[in-house]
């Protein structure tokens, strides 16, 4: 399904707010996580994608009802506040949707091996076994 550019500016204002910068090692900070959502969605089924829209959509326009501005009009800390305050909400619905976004996001900031490197994930920094590297060649 394709993004709209505002769409995807909007999932990196809200993923950033999710996952600050610095949070994870450097690589994560140069992810682009608006073009790595966006990436998502297209290989998304539709049904799916229209979910995650709709948790960007409502997280970043949620403060328009409470503060008058949009996630990008918040400093930091505010747009932290916003989206606990959405996580907490009463509304099963909602809490689902921010939870799927954080889940999107950290996919995002973490999906590159570069970051998961650095993270010593899965002892990339390691060669493989010499049984691995061989079995794997047959």
């Amino acid at each position: 399904m394709r993004v709209f550019a505002f769409e995807q500016r909007w999932a990196a204002v809200v993923s950033r707010a999710l996952i600050p910068a610095g949070s994870l090692p450097s690589p994560s900070d140069e992810r682009d996580l608006g073009a790595a959502f966006a990436q998502q969605l297209s290989l998304a089924p539709w049904w799916s994608a229209v979910v995650m829209r709709l948790s960007v959509w409502l997280a970043y326009l949620s403060p328009v009802l409470f503060r008058g501005r949009t996630m990008a009009g918040l400093p930091p800390e505010a747009q932290a506040a916003e989206l606990e305050r959405l996580m907490r909400s009463k509304a099963y619905a909602i809490r689902e949707l921010m939870t799927l976004l954080k889940l999107q996001a950290c996919i995002s900031a973490i999906g590159d091996v570069r970051v998961l490197t650095a993270m010593g994930a899965y002892k990339l920094d390691q060669p493989a076994p010499v049984a691995l590297r061989t079995e794997g060649a047959r």
